[in-house]
């Protein structure tokens, strides 16, 4: 009878498992898939442009510049809301040459299923390989923290141009 009982335990086990094999709900986005298909876009004054790899990869180099680190990138991958259809944020995320600096931008889905690169707000997070890696969303950014208590910083730096009657505008 204990026999019995286990293998019915056994398995319903086996069965759970194998179900979540084939979840294809939490089909994971793949930068790679993503550029190759053509389904990163930014938006340049009204027009919307699809951009290339070397779009991407240049997009990163000027922020890296703009936060102050002529570094040069190495990779570029998703992080956070890797799972189509959930509710997380999409971030790509840069990674410098050393890997040291990660820069992060949202990606915004979009209604044609591609996904429009958010130029106006970016953060940066320097510190160590391991960890350091952006999270969260504009406006409330924040970068983890290193595995080997080494430092991480965090500098958000917002994009925009202001408007010609805009009082912080010296035209």
């Amino acid at each position: 009878m204990k026999n019995l009982f286990f293998l019915l335990i056994l398995s319903l086990f086996t069965v759970s498992c194998q179900q979540d094999e084939f979840d294809t709900s939490k089909e994971i986005l793949s930068y790679d898939k993503l550029i190759d298909s053509g389904k990163i876009n930014i938006q340049e004054n009204e027009t919307i442009k699809r951009m290339s790899h070397n779009d991407v990869k240049t997009f990163f180099n000027t922020v890296l510049l703009k936060h102050g680190k002529p570094e040069g990138i190495s990779s570029i991958e998703i992080l956070n809301g890797e799972l189509i259809n959930s509710n997380e944020t999409t971030i790509l995320v840069a990674k410098s040459i050393d890997e040291t600096i990660k820069v992060g931008a949202e990606l915004v889905l979009m209604q044609d299923g591609s996904y429009n690169l958010n130029a106006k707000e970016t953060v940066t997070c320097e510190g160590c390989t391991q960890g350091c890696n952006p999270g969260g969303s504009p406006g409330s950014w924040y970068c983890s923290s290193c595995e080997y208590n080494e430092r991480c910083t965090k500098k958000v730096v917002k994009e925009f141009t202001p408007a010609p009657d805009d009082p912080g505008n010296p035209s």
